[in-house]
């Protein structure tokens, strides 16, 4: 499961973006501090400039199907702002479906991460964090 995941992931990133030839990917496990909306894994592709990125994860793959743009910014020498949007995620307890809007604190230099997400119909705020492996993208 997980080589297919990646496989995906790097499949779209080289048909859909094939600008994206220099960068880092960082494949990132992610404890969910037990309120659901931060999946398990997520891929993050950073270009070289740190200027643009795309995230995949689980939720983006069901519901999407194609790694989301990220907006970046630094925030410090060794830290990254991401911002995302994913819509139409479904929710089956109310029969609806709700926006997502993630942000994503990485470390570049300690290989971590926390994601935080707010909902538009839920008053709760999940949050996640966790450990990435980086590769550089050729």
């Amino acid at each position: 499961m997980a080589f297919r995941f990646l496989s995906l992931f790097a499949f779209f990133m080289s048909v859909s973006f094939p600008a994206w030839a220099a960068g880092k990917l960082y494949d990132c496990e992610i404890n969910d501090f037990g309120t659901g909306w931060v999946a398990p894994r997520m891929i993050i592709s950073v270009d070289q400039s740190e200027q643009t990125a795309m995230v995949f994860d689980g939720i983006i793959a069901e519901v999407v199907k194609v790694p989301v743009p990220a907006q970046v910014s630094r925030r410090s020498a060794s830290s990254l702002r991401l911002n995302w949007t994913v819509k139409d995620i479904p929710v089956s307890n109310v029969n609806t479906k709700e926006t997502a809007q993630y942000k994503a604190i990485l470390n570049t230099r300690t290989h971590k991460v926390t994601v935080s997400v707010q909902l538009n119909y839920f008053d709760n705020e999940p949050r996640g964090s966790g450990k990435c492996k980086v590769s550089q993208q050729k």
